[in-house]
């Protein structure tokens, strides 16, 4: 029953992250960010199977009410961009998280410096519904941010989708908002890989989503919000070395031992606050979008 209740944690975690993939522009350089994150996760156990329930029930509690792989609140985060590959640096657990993306996957390679240790997943995309997700509603509000001195217009974007797999069935809803500026040089196409007609670049971008799945043991929702802010880019060349993963670490298979793959987050979470490394969430950081309060109705 465990490995049931993990299997779904891990596959909603791959969905969420995949619900918003997009293909990249083929731009070449480094970012920095500001970023905002905020969860909300629930569960209910539906089994009538008594063992089944307790087991269950015990494993949320850990996995629901403090998730190692999510968190709730401002953290920086430095990119090297080429092309379909992202290198992230995160500040709040100091990881490193590799993207690759490709016409249909997306893989992902998170690992933690202190521990030496790490996860790869990999989530398949369909480009049917990569497109519908492009060619979604989408509303230019008339609103206007200024960010890095420059003016952009925001949008809003509204999308649904719905999953089966391994008799899980998983209701993804997502509202999008992008703050796009229209001459920012570093990269003039990224808004059209994300927003069909609009041209320019996403200098601030929220994701608001909220995933219901239901099986035969439990329904589950977890509402997650992250709000990214870009606050500098730098066009340079990018070695492909840089997207190489150290040979000191060593990385599990998260789409095959779930189980561990939490394990390793939360020994890192560990490690950091037994060497007085970690930093609570200030949970009173200014959000750069909060549409996040809007009640959803599902």
């Amino acid at each position: 029953m465990k490995k049931i209740l993990l299997a779904v944690l891990a596959f909603v975690m791959m969905g969420v992250g995949q619900s918003v993939a997009q293909e990249v522009a083929p731009f070449e350089g480094e970012s920095t960010s500001k970023v905002f994150s905020s969860q909300k996760m629930t569960a209910m156990v539906t089994t009538k199977n008594f063992l089944a329930k307790a087991i269950l029930k015990s494993v949320m509690k850990k996995y629901t009410d403090d998730n190692p792989m999510l968190y709730n609140g401002m953290y920086t985060q430095k990119s090297v961009i080429k092309g379909n590959k992202t290198r992230a640096e995160v500040s709040h657990n100091n990881s490193v998280i590799i993207t690759i993306t490709e016409p249909e996957q997306v893989t992902t390679i998170t690992y933690y410096n202190y521990l030496k240790k790490g996860y790869t997943m990999v989530a398949k995309i369909n480009p049917a519904q990569v497109e519908q997700m492009r060619n979604s509603e989408v509303e230019k509000t008339g609103e206007t941010v200024t960010i890095m001195g420059k003016k952009c217009d925001v949008y809003k974007q509204k999308y649904q989708k719905t999953t089966d797999t391994l008799e899980t069935v998983t209701n993804i809803n997502i509202n999008n908002e992008y703050a796009v500026c229209e001459d920012y040089e570093g990269m003039p196409e990224m808004a059209s890989k994300m927003l069909n007609g609009v041209t320019g670049c996403p200098l601030k971008f929220t994701t608001n989503t909220v995933t219901q799945t239901t099986n035969k043991m439990l329904n589950m929702d977890i509402r997650l919000s992250i709000a990214t802010e870009i606050t500098s880019i730098t066009p340079r060349a990018v070695d492909d070395s840089e997207f190489d993963v150290p040979s000191d670490i060593k990385l599990i298979d998260g789409n095959k031992d779930a189980k561990k793959m939490f394990k390793i987050a939360q020994e890192n979470i560990d490690y950091m606050k037994k060497n007085n490394l970690w930093v609570d969430p200030a949970l009173n950081e200014d959000k750069i979008y909060d549409n996040l309060n809007e009640e959803w109705d599902f």
